[in-house]
């Protein structure tokens, strides 16, 4: 990206907004801090988003909250690792892990950096220590698991194997992972899809934040973060003067830190993925199109609308809301379909 950029400042000399042409760029050329993490960490947002619905956890014979769920990810890209690395962090449990040579299973939790390290080491994810292997990577999608990560190539979930899919939870890391023919599958057994166009779109929302730091030639938080610092250490004094309780140095450093670029772009996209006007709509009447498939945006319900996936619904803030109407012809759900499906594809 960053080649890109330079490309296209030597054929458009003296444009001032030129680094804006592309994003994804290193930090040093004009990227912003947490975009490589970023898919990853707003398919965990959705995850656990999704896990926080008691009645939907409920209906799926879960408990609500992510915390002990059993999760299965094929893929250790980008995308792969870094939500392995989160739903860790997040209390789930990652049994299983599958790349192209296969995949490696592990009932009491696999450490994905450690996964990582081994196969930069032996050029293959096999023979983990403490884990055992599955010699196809296709069959560690059909585990016995909570929640199923295809966070790698598009129809892994077709019509042949979608029966044999034992995953309550499909969260959508790559692009449409998931056939017509296994959305249809999974619609009748209740599996509840978290669809790509919604859950793993973290990487195009961080991307959204650094075009709007390159058009600002601001770097976010350079202004406000000493600010928020002084004040903050002026509430210690006022605390410590209260109570006669004198926080240590250590302890001013952690309370008193204001808000640096990484700290503001998770908290923008964890705001997006998690606002706290977000409703878990109930479910449309209306059969859904056996072709809209894969992450495709639903019609609206009689309710107000909602964005459904397969058989379950999933949250939508408000100004999506709003954006689909009735009285826009160019909001009609054949069109949105399409729509949806070109940018998923692209």
């Amino acid at each position: 990206m960053a080649w890109i950029a330079d490309t296209y400042q030597a054929f458009n000399p003296g444009q001032l907004d030129s680094l804006a042409c592309v994003t994804g760029k290193p930090i040093a050329e004009g990227g912003v801090r947490g975009r490589r993490e970023a898919t990853g960490r707003g398919l965990f947002f959705a995850l656990r988003q999704a896990c926080d619905q008691a009645d939907d956890m409920k209906a799926l014979g879960l408990p609500p909250g992510l915390a002990g769920k059993r999760v299965v990810v094929q893929g250790l890209g980008n995308v792969g690792y870094h939500v392995a690395k989160f739903c860790r962090e997040g209390g789930a449990i990652v049994i299983a892990i599958a790349e192209r040579e296969g995949a490696i299973l592990n009932l009491k939790g696999l450490d994905e950096e450690a996964v990582f390290q081994h196969r930069n080491q032996t050029k293959s994810i096999l023979n983990f220590p403490g884990a055992t292997n599955i010699e196809s990577s296709m069959a560690a999608l059909e585990l016995d698991c909570d929640v199923l990560i295809p966070a790698a190539l598009e129809n892994q979930l077709t019509g042949e194997n979608a029966p044999r899919i034992k995953a309550k939870i499909i969260l959508e890391g790559a692009n449409g992972p998931t056939t017509p023919e296994a959305e249809a599958i999974f619609n009748q057994r209740g599996t509840l899809v978290i669809p790509d166009v919604y859950a793993n779109a973290g990487g195009v929302t961080v991307s959204y934040f650094e075009w709007l730091k390159n058009l600002s030639h601001v770097r976010f938080g350079r202004m406000e973060k000493r600010s928020q610092e002084v004040a903050e250490r002026r509430l210690l004094t006022a605390i410590e003067t209260a109570t006669g309780r004198i926080f240590s140095e250590q302890e001013r450093v952690r309370f008193a830190s204001g808000a640096d670029e990484l700290t503001l772009v998770n908290s923008g996209l964890r705001t997006r993925w998690c606002p706290p006007t977000i409703r878990w709509l109930p479910r449309a009447a209306a059969t859904a199109d056996p072709r809209s498939a894969h992450g495709r945006l639903r019609q609206r319900d009689r309710q107000g609308g909602a964005l459904l996936h397969g058989s379950r619904d999933f949250p939508v803030a408000p100004d999506t809301l709003s954006f689909l109407s009735p009285q826009n012809p160019s909001t009609h759900p054949s069109t949105l379909n399409s729509r949806a499906h070109h940018r998923c594809r692209t």
